[in-house]
């Protein structure tokens, strides 16, 4: 304990929240340029996508500490739209789960609620797992239906004249594909 600091050497120090990386001007006019405006209204955009993307975070918090619930869809897929588009959607994640932490009343409820943290998570994902699964599962669901043949493996349910065995290897084969 004495003067000049040094009791502070003990103590660890105050946990950082994730910032939100610096986007460029370029980035927020090309965040503009594909909104359908008018030209005199694209400079309170800006201004606006600016504030939004400052390194203090302060409009940012304000969003993510008083959305209501009700609006949370919403407002949870246009924040992950528009930060995945200027490149720092995992920043804005960052951000929205050490909100939710910080606002949870009981650790035992974090992200197990309609918040809007768990609602940018699930509209993150789609964005990005919408793209996966079109690109790793179509070729497969196109294959399905282009063969027409059938897949059906129950007894109870075969068309008549149809051979099981041959189903089964069917099904084998378009699910390693899978």
């Amino acid at each position: 304990g004495g003067g000049g600091g040094g009791g502070d050497v003990d103590q660890p120090p105050p946990p950082t929240s994730p910032r939100v990386e610096s986007v460029s001007s370029s980035t927020i006019n090309d965040l503009v340029s594909i909104l359908p405006l008018e030209q005199q209204k694209v400079k309170p955009f800006t201004s606006l996508l600016e504030m939004l993307f400052s390194t203090n975070q302060v409009l940012l918090t304000a969003i993510l500490k008083s959305t209501q619930i009700s609006d949370a869809d919403k407002m949870g897929k246009s924040l992950v739209m528009i930060f995945e588009r200027a490149g720092v959607a995992l920043n804005l994640m960052g951000k929205a789960i050490d909100n939710e932490i910080d606002t949870v009343e009981s650790q035992a409820t974090v992200f197990r609620g309609n918040s809007l943290a768990s609602k940018m998570m699930t509209q993150y994902a789609l964005l990005l797992g919408r793209q996966f699964l079109v690109d790793t599962i179509l070729p497969c669901v196109t294959l399905v239906l282009e063969q027409g043949r059938s897949y059906e493996v129950d007894p109870n349910k075969i068309e008549d004249g149809a051979d099981i065995g041959e189903n089964q290897e069917g099904l084998l084969e378009i699910a390693q594909r899978f």
